[in-house]
């Protein structure tokens, strides 16, 4: 198939996607992407702008039998502006997150434009692809109060419109090489004299509750407890105030703090990362959570979001307070210094959990799929 992929914010886990998508997939797919920038006005423009660029590609002769977009595309307003022969191309929209249930910051107020442009796009795609369980539930379920505050016209027939053509299509991951050979990583023997290492990766932004991770860190150093810690991921001009904090208290402990730009450097982060821990209210899939296990890490997260549905083992699940991630955290250390390992029974069982999210696992879903998606 020839396919035509839209991304109007071409970066995070929205570049990841469409980049090893492409490159593992048996379709031919042109990328039309923008950089991510601005994330509101790229919602507001990119409808107009990806309607004029593939008038002058349509021109050429080409011909497409599917266009796919993120939910950052409104999908029904680039319709409506395209050429008649994209109203007959199967159109699928890609839902890496949803306005309607992303939490806003203290003081904030939901953006109901964006809300309402992903409702609409939702509405005109062939398929919607959700990159979780949990992201298409948490929509579902908030659609229908959100469309009742409506004055009149309220469009609540929609909610089952939508619900029909969604569908789960996980993200995928790109291999990460073991940092020790599975043996090593399954043996109870492993060296325990070393401390271990701690990594945090996601965006500096609320969020993601890095306050949560810094108490919890500050009382497992109370308990004497040692470790390294990497705090990586994206930041931007302005992020919350505790980062700054943090970075003074564990200086002593930090390896890595900061964006690492270098997808290689990142990788051998996550090589030597022990374990990697997320602090999240909002996290429709976790891409980077995926990565370190897949990179051999033993992972601590939140009972919350759409962690439940991917790691279904309870020794990686604190109870959602920080005093309870220091607890779990301590518990998993011990465990090493006791038995030579951070795994009940000496196994990484997490390791079998990443390997099915792999690309070389996944990609033949994405592809025989976009072949039955049909035009509405």
């Amino acid at each position: 198939m020839n396919i035509l992929f839209l991304e109007p914010y071409y970066g995070g886990s929205h570049k990841a996607f469409v980049d090893s998508w492409k490159r593992n997939s048996e379709h031919a797919i042109t990328l039309f992407d923008l950089p991510p920038y601005k994330w509101r006005w790229r919602m507001r423009h990119s409808a107009v702008t990806f309607a004029n660029e593939i008038n002058k590609i349509l021109k050429t002769g080409i011909k497409f039998d599917a266009i796919i977009c993120s939910g950052m595309l409104d999908l029904a307003t680039f319709i409506g502006l395209a050429p008649s022969q994209v109203k007959t191309i199967p159109t699928v929209l890609y839902m890496h997150e949803n306005q309607l249930t992303y939490p806003v910051p203290e003081g904030g107020k939901r953006d109901s434009d964006a809300v309402f442009k992903q409702i609409t796009s939702c509405l005109a795609a062939s398929e919607i692809w959700w990159n979780s369980k949990y992201n298409l539930d948490s929509f579902l379920t908030a659609l229908p109060k959100y469309l009742k505050r409506m004055p009149d016209f309220k469009m609540l027939d929609s909610v089952e419109e939508i619900r029909k053509k969604s569908r789960v299509m996980y993200l995928g991951i790109s291999q990460v090489e073991l940092k020790r050979p599975i043996s090593e990583q399954n043996s109870t023997k492993q060296s325990n004299s070393a401390p271990v290492t701690i990594t945090w990766a996601a965006r500096w932004e609320h969020d993601k509750n890095p306050e949560e991770f810094f108490n919890a860190l500050s009382l497992v150093k109370e308990n004497g407890i040692k470790f390294k810690l990497n705090v990586i991921g994206e930041q931007f001009r302005t992020y919350p105030p505790i980062f700054d904090t943090a970075k003074s208290q564990f200086k002593s402990e930090i390896l890595n703090w900061g964006y690492i730009k270098s997808r290689d450097d990142y990788i051998q982060t996550l090589k030597s990362t022990d374990i990697i821990v997320s602090t999240a209210i909002h996290e429709f899939f976790g891409i980077s959570v995926l990565e370190g296990v897949s990179a051999g890490a033993f992972p601590i997260l939140p009972k919350r979001l759409a962690y439940p549905e991917l790691f279904r083992n309870n020794d990686f699940f604190y109870n959602q307070t920080y005093e309870e991630l220091a607890k779990k955290l301590i518990n998993i250390i011990r465990r090493k210094e006791t038995t030579g390992s951070l795994w009940q029974k000496g196994t990484n069982s997490a390791m079998k959990i990443a390997k099915r999210f792999e690309w070389s696992s996944i990609v033949s879903e994405f592809d025989a799929r976009i072949q039955y998606v049909k035009p509405n």
